[in-house]
């Protein structure tokens, strides 16, 4: 189980994928886990980036330290959908 754990960061204009779009990082603490390799406190970030600009192919980036490597992923492909906005309006400034 994961629980952000801090202030996200979010970036416009970022180009992923080859496409420009919004990106934002979220940190997140394992807060709960039935994995002994993987121990409660440790640190990660998830990465959410979705393209505004183009073909839209959206991405969510799972980065862990220490032991959690095992659980360093990236999701792409038609099923992720990713939809960042301020106050409902598409994110394309800080």
């Amino acid at each position: 189980m994961l629980k952000a754990s801090g202030s996200s960061l979010l970036v416009p204009k970022t180009t992923r994928l080859g496409l420009q779009g919004v990106s934002i990082a979220v940190p997140v603490t394992v807060s709960a886990t039935d994995d002994a390799s993987c121990p409660k406190g440790t640190r990660g970030t998830i990465t959410l980036f979705a393209s505004y600009f183009s073909v839209h192919r959206d991405s969510i980036v799972m980065h862990f330290s220490g032991a959690c490597t095992d659980y360093n992923h990236t999701f792409t492909g038609s099923i992720v959908k990713v939809l960042i906005t301020r106050n409902g309006a598409q994110v394309n400034s800080t």
